[in-house]
């Protein structure tokens, strides 16, 4: 197996977490030592460095065959799954907000009308 490791920034911009990669020519392998990585689960290190957001990398040495490897592997369907329902959820939260901003311009409205 092939692997690559990577710092990849937190989100405060000045620390860094490790993020490695492996690849058998078929299957993707991608550990992330932050909390959440450190417990099993997805990260935004790892989405940031298979989704190639080079502001994310502190080393972008091999990102080139990363990139490669995603492309090759069922991860990369997956990912594409969880950017559509991420746009999908963003698209949701809009139309609530605004729905929530006509119910209290209705109720204000309302409002007006019993209290003069």
């Amino acid at each position: 197996m092939t692997m690559k490791t990577f710092s990849v920034l937190s989100s405060d911009g000045a620390s860094a977490y490790s993020v490695v990669v492996g690849w058998n020519g078929k299957d993707l392998s991608v550990a992330c030592d932050c909390k959440a990585g450190s417990l099993g689960d997805w990260c935004r290190h790892k989405s940031g460095l298979l989704n190639g957001e080079e502001a994310v990398l502190a080393t972008k040495d091999g990102l080139t065959d990363v990139l490669q490897w995603v492309k090759a592997s069922p991860v990369n369907v997956a990912m594409s799954d969880i950017q559509i329902a991420e746009n999908d959820q963003r698209e949701a939260e809009a139309l609530l907000k605004k729905a929530k901003a006509k119910v209290q311009a209705a109720k204000r409205a309302v409002a007006d009308l019993v209290n003069p």
